[in-house]
């Protein structure tokens, strides 16, 4: 049935792009690592042993998902991808430590504890630290992968291996100093300049590394700014938006950002000034009549639905909260119905189902 629906799929994501509908508004939803590794009843600990580990994980993942969900998610019918990953570690560029949860798995420990730590940072080569373990599981995944076998209803896929980018400039710098880069903002900003700065080289050196490597066009970008929505706008703009803009135009073409904090105060700026043309993944806590108004027509945006309404509501209150964000942005067009943002652990498959439900029922309920 997943194969089946392809074509149609591929229509509805195809329409979405140009701001118009198929059949019926696309929903995708935000799978994590935490999610699958919860439903499928795997230990977090045994996904970061090595990078075999992780193979294997995420093809399980893979296979998990292609029999237990039927969101918009395209089904490539040639290959399977797998990838290095870090979950949330952000700054991996620079020698960072690592604070590990069980439930939760590593987070960066933050190293910079003074403006004048910023100052005896030096931007590493793409292979070092722990970003630079990313290219080495990668190439060790390439020597594994052609040992195992996976078929899609008996049709052979080949295990491809990738990896890329991550993050961005903002979340970096926040993972190096945490809440002091707030008070930096203040205090010391030309100090957080010099941290953006060094960031900022750093990103984009490591992308293009891995775009070199992988033979990934030199073309489109997304990127995230999570705790940057704590930054009004005049501090977003003096701190983020020079260095965003030139991550954008190193990787000239799409311009995608991903911010899933409360972002109304800074809607117009994305648009009118970074010039963003994708909002992938936006907050429920962001106002939905106030994107709609600012970015509808204008950005492709996928989000809004609450992982905690999704984790512990019902399907029918569910249904309900969809048909309240398919109202608001169907009519802008360019909207792809997701959670907002990433499927929290143990949440029901029925409640992921009843996004699906509300979107089919959506046509006919809106006459669209």
């Amino acid at each position: 049935e997943r194969l089946a629906a392809n074509e149609a799929v591929q229509a509805r994501l195809a329409a979405c792009q140009r701001f118009a509908v198929a059949d019926r508004p696309p929903v995708v939803y935000s799978l994590g690592y935490r999610f699958l590794r919860t439903a499928r009843g795997a230990p977090i600990g045994d996904y970061f042993e090595s990078p075999r580990a992780q193979l294997e994980q995420q093809l399980l993942n893979h296979k998990w998902v292609l029999e237990h969900l039927c969101d918009d998610r395209l089904i490539d019918t040639e290959r399977v991808v797998v990838s290095p990953d870090l979950q949330d570690i952000r700054g991996g560029y620079f020698p960072i430590g690592t604070v590990w949860t069980e439930d939760v798995g590593p987070m960066a420990a933050p190293m910079l504890e003074t403006p004048a730590d910023v100052d005896a940072l030096e931007v590493p080569e793409p292979t070092a630290n722990l970003y630079g373990r990313r290219i080495e599981w990668y190439h060790a995944m390439g020597e594994m992968a052609g040992e195992y076998e996976v078929t899609l209803n008996g049709r052979p896929l080949a295990v491809h291996p990738s990896v890329s980018g991550l993050g961005g400039p903002f979340p970096d710098a926040y993972a190096l100093a945490r809440d002091r880069l707030f008070y930096w903002v203040h205090e010391a900003p030309a100090a957080v300049h010099q941290l953006m700065e060094k960031v900022t080289e750093a990103f984009i050196g490591y992308s293009r590394y891995c775009r070199t490597l992988t033979g990934a066009p030199m073309a489109n970008l997304g990127m995230g700014a999570d705790a940057a929505e704590m930054l009004s706008p005049a501090m977003f703009r003096e701190f983020v938006l020079p260095y965003y803009q030139r991550c954008y135009e190193a990787f000239p073409g799409t311009r995608g950002l991903h911010m899933c904090g409360r972002i109304d105060h800074l809607l117009a700026l994305l648009v009118e000034e970074l010039g963003i043309t994708h909002l992938n993944g936006f907050g429920f806590v962001t106002n939905r009549e106030r994107l709609a108004e600012v970015m509808g027509g204008r950005v492709v945006m996928s989000g809004g639905i609450s992982p905690d309404l999704l984790l512990r509501g019902t399907p029918d209150e569910v249904k309900a909260e969809c048909r309240r964000y398919l109202a608001t942005f169907a009519p802008v067009g360019g909207f792809i119905l997701q959670d907002g943002n990433n499927v929290a652990p143990g949440t029901p498959l029925a409640n992921l189902e009843a996004m699906v439900e509300a979107a089919s029922e959506w046509t006919v309920i809106s006459g669209q």
